[in-house]
């Protein structure tokens, strides 16, 4: 499930079978309708790097967790680089006047901490793990910090900005990120240069008893 109709073309094409089915929705309104039709209680939901585009998510996940059957888990994981470089150029070059006017997108920081989530789905009759982890990935090609957030974190900006302003746009931003993020000539491998991007994310597993 996902709000995006392109995330959700791209999940079909990737993993097409009969024992998969792909639903296009707000994560608010799905809950909502198992509040009207529970059905069947899952054995697991999981979600991969979605909160972090949901405001105030925290209130809904002690809830979402309640929808699993005992002996069930529900798992998620949200960036947590807000304040990383990358994130940080992003922001001040979307606020330069020639393209704050076009840009509609939200860039404050909606990712939670690792002991918020322990403190929201720790309850009696539940088990909860909650941690964050930083990785580091070593990045190859011409500007590969900058092809990673383009489909990530710098998407919202960049499609709400008209053909020649993203132009001009990706290409300062595209600088800024190879200062931030120089290359770095080592084995990674074969002796070929690569570009070391730290990013961080938090993890947390409620497992019902």
């Amino acid at each position: 499930m996902d709000a995006s109709p392109e995330m959700v073309d791209a999940a079909r094409a990737a993993a097409p079978g009969d024992d998969v089915e792909y639903v296009l929705a707000d994560v608010r309104a799905w809950l909502a309708a198992r509040r009207d039709a529970p059905g069947e209680a899952p054995r697991a939901i999981v979600s991969n790097a979605m909160f972090q585009w949901v405001e105030d998510h925290l209130g809904m996940i002690p809830e979402l967790a309640d929808l699993v059957a005992p002996g069930g888990s529900l798992a998620l994981q949200v960036p947590a680089n807000f304040d990383a470089p990358s994130h940080v150029l992003l922001r001040e070059l979307a606020a330069r006047p020639e393209y704050a006017r076009h840009v509609t997108a939200r860039l404050r920081d909606t990712s939670v901490r690792a002991e918020e989530y322990l403190r929201a789905l720790a309850r009696p009759g539940w088990r909860v793990d909650a941690w964050e982890t930083t990785y580091l990935h070593v990045l190859q090609g011409p500007d590969p910090v900058f092809e990673w957030i383009s489909g990530t974190g710098a998407r919202p900006v960049l499609e709400s900005l008209p053909d020649a302003e993203r132009e001009r746009f990706a290409r300062e931003y595209r600088a800024a990120l190879r200062r931030a993020y120089p290359a770095l000539r080592r084995a990674y491998p074969a002796g070929e240069a690569g570009t070391v991007l730290p990013f961080r994310r938090v993890f947390a597993v409620a497992t019902r008893d």
